[in-house]
């Protein structure tokens, strides 16, 4: 259905007579949903509102677990990225690590799955891009954390002294 059939089905006393679309106005609305709300007001003014929302055309991006328990001291994690892109319809897609012009760390179609060698620290963020146009389709950050971690046991003697 067209913007014009919609409002006239809601607003059957409305003057339609104008040749008027919505994206014509706001052409930036094409890949949007458009609700209609008409009536009349006491004084005989035809009121019209027209909401707009926004369609689902997103990629997803998304590094598990989250956040990643590090117990062994050393700040580093490995994590599974996925992602999905498929709404968006790119003729491929990569991953890049700390820009969208970083690091190359995955690339293949619009879904799928990569697991990082444990190499990624706390804020680590990996950008999903559409190789075609440079495009940032999404982007993830990685969180570590140390809770839940048993505290580290106290050095003896020998090892303080023998450095182990």
């Amino acid at each position: 259905m067209s913007a014009h059939e919609s409002i006239r089905a809601s607003c059957p006393h409305l003057d339609m007579s104008l040749p008027i679309t919505i994206t014509s106005f706001f052409p930036f609305l094409s890949h949007s949903t458009v609700n209609i709300m008409c009536w009349r007001s006491a004084l005989r003014f035809v009121m019209l509102a027209l909401v707009f929302t926004e369609s689902a055309h997103a990629a997803t991006l998304a590094a598990s677990p989250d956040p990643v328990q590090v117990c062994d001291g050393s700040g580093l994690a490995q994590v599974t990225i996925s992602w999905n892109a498929a709404d968006t319809d790119p003729p491929a897609v990569e991953v890049r690590v700390g820009s969208a012009t970083g690091t190359l760390f995955a690339a293949g179609q619009a879904t799928g799955s990569a697991v990082t060698g444990k190499w990624t620290t706390n804020g680590t963020i990996f950008y999903l891009v559409n190789p075609a146009n440079k495009q940032v389709l999404a982007q993830s950050t990685a969180h570590l954390t140390t809770v839940g971690c048993p505290a580290p046991q106290p050095k003896t003697f020998w090892q303080r002294l023998f450095g182990k």
